[in-house]
């Protein structure tokens, strides 16, 4: 599979967007889209002074970060697992493994059917 390159301005703005990671934050919350923030930076260039707001935020996770693992990711894990249900989380893995009881169950009836040799009885009794 041949790997599929991107026209060099959408890797300049691809590595753009990686160095400021609260881009992603603010895709994620919806409060902007990527075509916005790509419009912005193709019609105002990298230095307008709408990329300041994000820029402060940079040098923090530059000063901050001891780990390669972003803030974001974390947090957003941390709500997951929060958010978790662990009722439904047990009552769906009690329905698969029924569910899965069942399919092996069905298995184990076809493969016995296998074994059987066929009924070769007389076609016509008379």
């Amino acid at each position: 599979m041949s790997h599929i390159r991107l026209p060099k301005e959408l890797e300049d703005f691809k590595q753009f967007v990686q160095n400021r990671p609260e881009l992603v934050q603010r895709v994620r919350n919806k409060e902007y889209t990527w075509q916005q923030l790509y419009n912005i930076w193709t019609d105002e260039g990298h230095h307008s002074s709408f990329w300041d707001q994000f820029e402060q935020s940079l040098e923090e996770d530059k000063s901050t970060s001891a780990f390669p693992v972003k803030s974001d990711q974390i947090q957003g894990i941390v709500k997951k697992l929060a958010d978790l249900d662990v009722d439904q989380v047990d009552k769906n893995l009690r329905q698969l493994s029924k569910a899965l009881d069942q399919i092996q169950h069905l298995s184990h009836q076809f493969q016995q059917q296998k074994r059987r040799p066929p009924h070769r009885g007389n076609r016509f009794p008379f």
